[in-house]
């Protein structure tokens, strides 16, 4: 007798082994998933639902346009294109982004009865369901990924360090919507029904046009990305591929080109309509002040100098936390262990690795040329950038301020290259005990250097409800409003004109002041320090033949004067 273990018991013992070790991996993979997403929500989900998120400038501009959109589907405004700020001037909304897709379901959630600041955070955390959960299943589907590796995918993406450092310009969680898009696409491709198809498709251009009118510089660098991804997947591919493509586009797949274009087209409407004439009196960012926003090299994995894993040693590095420099726009790096796997999985492509995957392994690798060449056209070589020819003769380049947001963009498509990374490796490993561990060992460092302590920024709803409660009704015969000389206090000027948007859209009571990225001609109405305000309102108020029927409000004294100035 012995008491060995046959070898075929054996093989079925590690086997089981491994099945057990990947289910405590994936169950502790799921928890952390779990983790990530409270603590991204933790600032409204531990405080009452009270905290908001971002600052009281941006964060309440964007609340008083989407109140505007609320008021506009009730009829109670006139015009989609009028907030009622920087009375009477007509178009405004064309000043700055539309926040369309974001109106739709902050719009329900008014009519249901809920104030505007827990409206807006219900449209945070739907997009935050609609981006995971369309991610994961573009993962599992379009990639054939294991749920753990999709479930990490999602929540990279969803929950990314860099996302929370920019949910305080909540335009950029318009990227949620772009995997769906995906989806979309897609599923047209591989429709067998023409019809089905091109329905699909035009789906999906309709939903990409309609993200430019709501965050254009989100949807700007999406198409951009995607444009660019696409001709490097043809050229990796080489003429026969570029023969093939053109025939499916134009011939075969021809009622799903047409699909797409009409949708996007058509969803373009509303876009060119609101800011065509804001284009031609000659808006644009002159590329000195785009340069104030250009990343270092050494950008690329600077998540901040309060990420809980890399902020302090980066920090020493010289790396994160540089004074002087626009912190809010160039702390948008990958966190090092996902940039390093990126890296890897890149790597692993160009080595040859795609051709086990095929057509994933080659749009893996086009993203990832991609996502480095776009980051790399950025950077000062021996005193030029790039970007300038960029900026010169892309068509909608000279509206983009902020070019390393494009991470954001970048995020979605460096998500997809770290999946099919950890698909190469899972599978690498299938005969090896060790590596059982590995992806979720892996996958949990990469959840972990998501979390940082500072972000997302916010500010509290409560206090914001009791302020508005405490300004008393505006007079009978008064139509229209501007804030009163000096009564901003300490308050920041930005702030301030936040708070004339706020009064103006909850009140539904048109303001001369307001904030946005470009302003009115002739409006001057921004420093309320200003010795000159006065008579500056009072200019403003001329060339509009405004006259008694326009009112102050004091915010400090938080009283109303019927008297022009």
């Amino acid at each position: 007798m012995t008491n060995q273990i046959p070898t075929t018991d054996r093989r079925h013992s590690l086997q089981a082994g491994d099945t057990r070790s990947q289910r405590i991996g994936f169950a502790a993979v799921v928890l952390s998933v779990v983790m990530l997403g409270l603590y991204f929500y933790r600032s409204w989900l531990f405080t009452g639902f009270d905290g908001v998120f971002g600052d009281t400038g941006d964060a309440r501009i964007l609340i008083a346009i989407l109140e505007h959109w609320h008021r506009w589907f009730a009829g109670l405004d006139p015009h989609w294109s009028d907030p009622i700020f920087f009375y009477p001037e007509r178009g405004v909304l064309g000043f700055t982004d539309a926040y369309f897709l974001y109106a739709l379901p902050y719009s329900l959630a008014r009519a249901a009865g809920i104030d505007p600041f827990r409206s807006f955070m219900v449209v945070m955390l739907l997009l935050s369901l609609i981006g995971t959960s369309t991610f994961y299943i573009l993962a599992r589907r379009c990639l054939s990924a294991s749920a753990l590796t999709a479930l990490l995918g999602a929540a990279l993406f969803g929950f990314a360090n860099m996302m929370a450092l920019k949910i305080g310009h909540a335009q950029s969680y318009c990227v949620m919507l772009l995997p769906s898009a995906v989806l979309l696409s897609t599923a047209a491709w591989s429709s067998p029904r023409k019809p089905l198809g091109a329905l699909l498709a035009a789906s999906s251009g309709l939903l990409l046009a309609l993200m430019f009118f709501t965050a254009y510089l989100t949807a700007w660098f999406a198409a951009t990305l995607a444009m660019l991804t696409f001709v490097i997947y043809a050229v990796i591919g080489g003429r026969p591929r570029m023969v093939t493509l053109s025939r499916r586009l134009f011939v075969e797949r021809r009622p799903v080109t047409i699909g797409f274009v009409t949708g996007f087209a058509l969803g373009l409407v509303p876009f060119l309509v609101l800011y065509v004439p804001v284009l031609l009196r000659g808006t644009a960012r002159p590329f000195d002040e785009v340069q104030g926003f250009f990343p270092q090299l050494a950008d690329i994995i600077n998540p901040g100098a309060d990420n809980i894993v890399w902020g302090r040693l980066l920090k020493s590095l010289g790396i994160a936390g540089i004074e002087g420099r626009q912190l809010g726009e160039v702390e948008l790096g990958y966190t090092p262990l996902l940039f390093a796997t990126f890296l890897a999985t890149m790597l692993a492509l160009l080595g040859g690795a795609r051709r086990k995957l095929g057509v994933a392994g080659d749009v893996g690798l086009a993203l990832a040329l991609a996502v480095m060449l776009y980051w790399l056209v950025q950077l000062d070589w021996f005193g030029y950038r790039p970007w300038h020819v960029i900026w010169e003769y892309v068509p909608g380049a000279k509206g983009v301020r902020t070019t390393f947001r494009s991470q954001i963009v970048a995020l979605f498509a460096s998500c997809v290259v770290v999946v099919i990374g950890l698909e190469l490796l899972r599978h690498s490993g299938a005969s090896k005990t060790w590596l059982v561990w590995l992806v979720p060992v892996l996958a949990l460092g990469l959840l972990t250097e998501q979390l940082n302590r500072k972000s997302p920024p916010r500010f509290w709803r409560s206090e914001q409800i009791a302020w508005l409660a405490s300004l008393p009704p505006a007079p009978a015969a008064c139509r229209a409003f501007y804030l009163s000389p000096g009564s901003g206090g300490t308050k920041e000027w930005w702030e301030i004109q936040s708070d004339a948007m706020i009064v103006s859209a909850v009140r539904g009571l048109p303001t001369l002041n307001g904030n946005s990225s470009w302003w009115p001609k002739g409006w001057q109405l921004n420093d309320l320090g200003d010795p000159s305000y006065p008579a500056k309102v009072a200019e403003w108020m001329r060339q509009n033949k405004l006259g008694p029927e326009v009112c102050a409000l004091d915010l400090a004294a938080a009283t109303w004067h019927p008297a022009a100035p």
